[in-house]
């Protein structure tokens, strides 16, 4: 294969999903393409930061430019490539959560994108279907890999677990966006009305972004302490928070624990690396039936159990005595080791690095077309426009406080209930 470069951000992704998934996509690519290179790009470039690196970049003559990394938002770089490039220029993007919120420059890019050719790749079947509520005439240049997963770290590793309670463990963002406060009260009512045999533990850094798209704001440290208010309030000591942890003793929880719980209703939840991992783990997931989640069921469809959503007061949530439901029977069919560990190969043959990796190998063999057709829906410009008029509450009808009809004409491919591949 011939020269290809790889973009991504120099420092760190503040969000340690991202950091996991940009490391990996570089190890998959860097296993199947002998001439790489690696160029990084800053959050506070300038454009004629963008036009160096620009002409750094195409000093290389790369066969294709490959962006693994969801900021900053590579559209200053593509306008200083297409200024400065003699010759058609080769674009593969991997399509982050930031999509949405990034519509402006996207838009900005679309006479461009016309004149060069491009593959986009999203990380789930909603996300797929998301895009072409958005983005027409991709056709045969939108494909659909999943963020892949280091499983030199997360796998089944067969030994006694000693719990004496069944545990449910989430990971990941502590946050409005992720339903943690509706997961502590639906477990406390579990744990004290139906099986008092259960525990919950709770792993991750807060955060205060409310839901900003409904101008639903916080003050720093406002998410914590209410969560830490209410865990102290409800006094069961079967549910714990412990904070953030490194690598190892994720890896170790992950081990020790008997199923993955999220019920996350996050608008940009276009993939899931938690469950990702707890799936390579040997953990079965209770999660939404919610954007990227769903996929996670075609990948280990007897181990996931979706729970539907629906907007109730004003905000995504999923049906709660369907949750209390599927609690109680995950609860009551703790899986084997030999079990665990089959769920654990069977979620590695689609999720793990190296089959990520065959995946994304016969998308580069594949042809690039030239975008000629692609243009952006109506739909994802009155997006832009809202971002710009309403920066604060792009989503918000202002008379009741409700999500407004551009909420759900965007993102309706998260609510289908089935996965429509076609």
């Amino acid at each position: 294969m011939s020269k290809v470069v790889l973009i991504r951000r120099k420092n760190e992704s503040d969000w340690i999903s991202c950091q996991s998934i940009t490391s990996n996509l570089e190890a998959s690519y860097k296993s199947f393409i002998k001439d790489i290179i690696i160029i990084d790009i800053e959050s506070d470039f300038n454009k004629y930061d963008y036009y160096k690196k620009a002409e750094e970049i195409l000093s290389h003559n790369p066969a294709n430019i490959i962006f693994i990394d969801h900021t900053p938002h590579p559209h200053q770089l593509i306008k200083s490539l297409f200024y400065l490039s003699k010759v058609e220029l080769n674009f593969t993007f991997h399509i982050f959560g930031d999509f949405t919120l990034q519509s402006s420059h996207w838009i900005g890019l679309e006479d461009i994108l016309k004149q060069t050719n491009n593959k986009f790749i999203c990380a789930s079947h909603k996300q797929t279907n998301l895009l072409k509520n958005l983005v027409d005439g991709l056709e045969e240049n939108l494909f659909t890999v999943p963020f892949p997963v280091d499983t030199n770290i997360f796998n089944y590793k067969e030994k006694e677990i000693s719990n004496e309670k069944f545990r449910f463990l989430y990971t990941g963002r502590l946050s409005d966006q992720k339903n943690i406060i509706e997961l502590i009260t639906l477990f406390n009512h579990f744990n004290l009305n139906i099986n008092s045999n259960t525990e919950l533990i709770i792993s991750g850094p807060y955060d205060d972004l409310g839901i900003p798209f409904l101008g639903k704001k916080m003050k720093s440290g406002a998410y914590g302490l209410t969560v830490e208010s209410l865990v102290e309030r409800l006094n069961n000591p079967n549910i714990q928070i412990i904070g953030n942890l490194n690598h190892d003793d994720l890896v170790n929880y992950y081990q020790s624990s008997d199923a993955f719980i999220s019920i996350s209703t996050h608008n940009d939840e276009d993939y899931g690396m938690s469950p990702a991992e707890a799936l390579c783990s040997g953990l079965p997931c209770l999660l939404t039936n919610w954007a990227g989640y769903t996929s996670f069921k075609l990948y280990c469809p007897s181990s996931v159990y979706l729970s539907p959503v629906d907007i109730q007061n004003h905000k995504n949530l999923p049906n709660k005595s369907d949750i209390i439901k599927k609690m109680t029977f995950l609860a009551s069919s703790k899986l084997s080791s030999k079990q665990r560990f089959d769920l654990s190969t069977t979620a590695q043959s689609t999720l793990g690095i190296s089959s990520v990796t065959e995946s994304l190998s016969e998308i580069a063999e594949k042809d690039f077309t030239l975008g000629k057709n692609l243009s952006f829906t109506e739909r994802f410009k009155a997006l832009s426009s809202s971002h710009i008029y309403s920066p604060d509450t792009p989503f918000l009808k202002a008379s009741n406080g409700e999500y407004n009809s551009l909420y759900k004409d965007v993102y309706w491919p998260y609510y289908e209930e089935e996965i429509n591949e076609k």
